[in-house]
């Protein structure tokens, strides 16, 4: 399925901010030269946080509660920024337009995580 370009999980003890640049550098080669362009150039902005809470039912034979807190931004990259995975986790990157995504939101082919925080974009 489809994900957003960066994403991950909060390390215990680690900071928001920390979090986000380490994963804007796992997933998509980030480095500390365009962040500092990013945040000169005002290109990350909150957008929400999303509390999550569901019964999930996976391959287990015992149901889970699931509770999460998404945060997410807005990233507006440099231009000609390609990003470059780092760390294995991404298979490839696409690049669509609003309408585009829409339409992808629409058929299910993002996460549910995705999809929430794409809704949130648009």
């Amino acid at each position: 399925m489809l994900d957003n370009m960066v994403a991950g999980g909060l390390s215990a003890g680690e900071s928001i901010e920390a979090c986000l640049w380490r994963e804007c550098w796992e997933e998509a080669g980030l480095d500390p030269d365009n962040r500092q362009q990013i945040i000169d150039n005002e290109g990350l902005k909150p957008l929400s946080v999303i509390h999550i809470q569901c019964i999930e039912a996976l391959t287990t034979a015992w149901p889970y509660l699931r509770r999460e807190r998404l945060y997410a931004y807005s990233l507006s990259l440099p231009k000609g920024f390609v990003p470059v995975n780092q760390d294995g986790e991404v298979i490839a990157y696409r690049c669509v337009d609003r309408k585009e995504l829409r339409q992808r939101i629409d058929e299910a082919a993002l996460t549910q995580d995705a999809a929430l925080v794409a809704s949130l974009w648009l």
